[in-house]
């Protein structure tokens, strides 16, 4: 019996292909799958890039490609297998020079910025305030990946909180690439002001946002693949801090902070 296999093309020109190897883990394919916007296909043509496979059993997952899925009695059993089903496609895209990014995306004529943030502070409303010609693409976590022309470009990703204890869930169009053109870490404060932050500086912040979004995929590792994961994430990032502009964004509750963004714009994506 063949089950569940999908296609899914980070930007950059990788292409991963996922299968699933019994009925179990299918049934999660596919639901993530409607979640993620990814096409089904009857057969991974050609050679992927990246090929993960899931399964039933609950075994290391280090290395192998392969996401393995845990027996869960619970409504949170999507939820932690998404999460584990994350990792896996982030630890593959890592050592391509993509990162994920705990971060809201939006796109604003044809170009994306990542508005970056912990939990609770307000991207996921400010995502949700951005008016047209704005597009708010995502609220939780942004994929960042070097393009083929050495751009920077940014995909959308679920928000998986949304499918924790039975949640209202989702869907997102992950396949969606955008040039990425600025990076805002978002402050609370009375009036809205954007500031460019040097290297250095930016570079810590990134670092702190790709931990938290991170964090699960050093699961399972051992201490020097943990080592090794956390040196291929920083230069990453310190790629990314080369090619694209970070900025702290001060924001107040209503206050049109997407005009201060906008007036950024004058400057177009840099590449490596």
């Amino acid at each position: 019996m063949t089950f569940s296999r999908y296609a899914f093309p980070p930007a950059g020109g990788a292409r991963i292909g996922l299968r699933a190897l019994d009925a179990r883990a299918s049934a999660f394919l596919e639901r993530f799958a409607r979640a993620a916007g990814w096409p089904r296909v009857e057969t991974l043509r050609g050679t992927p890039s990246i090929r993960i496979s899931v399964s039933p059993l609950k075994t290391s997952s280090a290395g192998d490609r392969t996401c393995r899925l845990a027996p869960l009695d619970s409504a949170s059993e999507f939820y932690c297998h998404a999460v584990d089903l994350t990792m896996t496609i982030g630890r593959e895209i890592q050592k391509r020079g993509g990162v994920f990014l705990h971060g809201a995306l939006a796109e604003f004529r044809g170009r994306g910025v990542v508005l970056a943030a912990p939990g609770g502070t307000g991207k996921t409303t400010a995502s949700g305030r951005l008016p047209r010609p704005w597009h708010s693409l995502c609220d939780d976590m942004s994929l960042l990946v070097p393009g083929r022309a050495g751009i920077i470009q940014a995909q959308p990703w679920p928000t998986l909180s949304r499918f924790l204890d039975g949640g209202p869930g989702g869907t997102w169009n992950t396949s969606r690439a955008v040039p990425l053109a600025a990076i805002y870490f978002l402050l609370q404060a009375a009036g809205e002001r954007v500031d460019r932050v040097g290297p250095g500086e930016g570079l810590s912040l990134l670092v702190e946002s790709s931990e938290q979004a991170s964090h699960a995929m050093s699961r399972g590792l051992s201490l020097e693949e943990r080592r090794i994961l956390r040196r291929e994430r920083f230069e990453n990032l310190a790629a990314i801090a080369r090619a694209v502009p970070v900025h702290l964004l001060r924001l107040s509750v209503k206050g049109a902070f997407w005009k201060e963004i906008e007036r950024t714009f004058a400057e177009k994506p840099r590449r490596f």
